[in-house]
């Protein structure tokens, strides 16, 4: 009696947890293989044309959301804000040069000339041709030949700083028009290019006095502070955080009237210097550094943003982490200390422990302070809030990390499915800093002294299945498109974030099915909602002469002043994933990723790392965690 009574437990046993899982297992769940497709919406299109099996992958919408970030944010650069810095610095340099005229001390003829260059260097980004005055020409002249031939760290015409000029190279989609090369360049010097609470020079404070001059005109001139309100005003819809003191936070802080007498006086230029040396909280290192010299507090005028994973950066690698403590080669290391991040430190401290299991396994944690410092970084990540774009991307792949997977079909929980899982986010990352690349503030490591047709049969849909992830996606980008119209009253924008919207509701309702072992069906609704989203995206390239979306992308993200190298982030060619589900081969979409270091003289454009994939073998860039996703 009592075995039968253990046979029957047994088998209910068995009954139920083959009943939780309602597909059915099988041993080859999903396999990947590369292809030579660049455009997701193609690949689909041919997908639900000639395939009755049809995965529906996160990628598709990871790869749209940075379509719809990377469309908008160029649509509404050269229609509007492109027009709107250049007539900006036209009410700065007139008011200036009023003030200058105005000015009979000559004691402030080099801040006056300082701050003048400054913006003409920028105002000659947009036209070649524009006047100089003759007291400035040769600075702003010099200059200029640096940011264009972009060599790398060499001394300023103008500031007293090297600066890295190989990050005046137009690369993201600011490649894709003359107006976003003009565009990139004019707003790049503004942001990188800082004024220094004290240099060397003179009494100095001479670059103090000019920050301070810049302010006053600003806050003189309404319409120019009305267009330096809005510039910053969509900025901060991607990034609202600066890492940089502004000139108008400073100016406020001192609350007097900046007059040529109050700036002549070295007592009140000390007591800038301490108020800019307390309100200044800047946290990513984005100059050249020696690690003798101490921080040196600077005010900026179009302040660079923060980012959560340069942060995470500049606490990974030297003067932060340093002595090498390992045997082995690791990716980050140079001259025995960690000069260079990984993707995978960002997916670490977002709480990938798959992330950790491959920096371990391939060397990249065994420093001094890595553990300590990544442990900081792990509670700073739980305290990060919703208040940007940016910020909300981050907590959808913490989402994905965290997802309990019980309820998922059985290809999502095969452990191999897991480094998919992790390269899908480390592309969908890669493209968020393509796109925001202009504004995101880059970390500094510190200087060392396609599918082939079927039969059509009924169609069956599914899709790789989340909780909370889809839904994420639909608030966050109305967030992005809501807050866009809100600035620019644009209705391409707003037909954008509707048409994405739908995508997500309908993700939504083919997740829930396939989490209960069952599928969608209507094929040609799938592929309406994606036509209509691959229209309204690229309305938003109305400017543009081409409007091919294309996959493959790449950014830099960090630069390491000791191998004068960058760190590159790079989406290649579309995958072709085959699942497994119920017995039956699905297939869809997927992402590659690649990881590199290049000269930053040499810092990749998309068209440069497109003409690189297709004469190269793309795996002999691959680390051995991604080889096994393709064994």
């Amino acid at each position: 009696m009592r075995k039968l009574y253990t046979s029957i437990f047994f088998t209910v046993i068995f009954v139920f947890l083959g009943a939780f899982s309602l597909e059915k297992p099988n041993s080859e769940r999903f396999t990947l293989l590369m292809t030579d497709e660049t455009s997701f919406f193609d690949y689909y299109f041919n997908l639900l044309e000639n395939n009755d099996r049809v995965l529906m992958t996160k990628d598709l919408m990871f790869y749209s959301e940075h379509l719809l970030l990377d469309y908008s944010l160029s649509y509404v650069e050269e229609k509007y804000l492109y027009y709107d810095l250049d007539t900006m610095l036209d009410y700065l340099i007139e008011g200036v040069k009023k003030r200058m005229k105005d000015s009979n001390r000559k004691e402030l003829s080099e801040a006056y000339s300082q701050a003048l260059s400054y913006l003409c260097v920028s105002k000659r980004c947009f036209d070649e041709e524009f006047k100089l005055d003759l007291k400035i020409e040769e600075r702003v002249e010099e200059e200029l030949e640096k940011i264009n031939n972009a060599e790398g760290f060499l001394e300023s015409s103008i500031f007293s700083k090297k600066e890295d000029y190989s990050q005046y190279i137009a690369r993201g989609h600011y490649t894709r028009s003359e107006k976003l090369k003009k565009y990139f360049k004019a707003m790049m010097y503004l942001m990188r290019m800082r004024f220094s609470a004290e240099t060397k020079k003179g009494d100095g404070f001479d670059e103090l006095r000019a920050s301070l001059i810049l302010a006053s005109v600003l806050n003189d001139s309404p319409n120019a502070l009305k267009l330096y309100k809005k510039i910053n005003k969509a900025v901060s819809v991607l990034l609202p955080q600066e890492d940089d003191l502004r000139i108008t936070e400073l100016a406020d802080s001192l609350n007097v009237e900046l007059t040529d007498s109050y700036l002549l006086k070295t007592e009140n230029m000390k007591k800038a210097k301490d108020i800019a040396l307390r309100i200044s909280d800047s946290k990513i290192l984005s100059d050249y550094k020696e690690d003798k010299d101490k921080k040196n507090t600077v005010v900026g005028f179009m302040g660079q943003r923060y980012i959560f994973d340069s942060e995470v950066f500049q606490n990974l690698v030297y003067d932060k982490v340093t002595a090498y403590l390992g045997k082995e080669e690791p990716f980050t290391l140079y001259d025995g200390v960690r000069t260079m991040p990984r993707g995978l430190d960002l997916m670490y401290v977002l709480g990938s422990g798959t992330a950790f299991d491959i920096l371990r396994d391939e060397g990249d944690v065994q420093y001094a302070n890595y553990m300590e410092n990544a442990s900081l970084m792990i509670k700073k990540a739980k305290t990060l809030a919703e208040e940007s774009f940016y910020n909300r991307m981050l907590f959808q792949y913490k989402e994905v990390i965290n997802e309990r997977k019980e309820s998922s079909p059985s290809f999502m929980l095969d452990d191999k499915f897991r480094l998919k899982e992790l390269n899908t986010l480390l592309a969908s990352w890669a493209s968020l800093r393509h796109d925001v690349i202009l504004y995101a503030k880059q970390s500094y490591t510190v200087k060392v002294t396609s599918a082939l047709p079927k039969e059509k049969t009924d169609s069956k849909i599914i899709a790789e299945s989340y909780n909370r992830l889809y839904d994420l996606m639909e608030k966050d980008c109305s967030f992005l498109t809501d807050n866009l119209y809100e600035i620019f009253n644009d209705g391409y924008l707003k037909e954008a974030g509707r048409t994405f919207n739908e995508m997500c509701e309908l993700y939504k309702e083919i997740s829930a099915l396939t989490m209960k072992g069952d599928c969608y069906t209507d094929s040609y609704e799938v592929r309406n909602r994606l036509q209509n989203l691959n229209y309204a995206l690229k309305n938003l390239l109305v400017n543009q002469k081409n409007k091919e979306d294309n996959l493959v992308i790449v950014s830099d993200v960090h630069t390491d002043s000791n191998s004068e190298k960058v760190l590159q982030e790079g989406v290649g060619y579309l995958l072709c994933m085959n699942a497994m589900y119920n017995d039956e081969d699905y297939t869809g979409g997927a992402m590659s990723y690649f990881e590199f270091k290049n000269p930053m003289s040499e810092r990749m454009t998309d068209e440069g790392w497109r003409d690189y994939c297709k004469d190269n073998d793309l795996k002999k860039l691959m680390f051995k965690w991604q080889k096994r996703l393709y064994d």
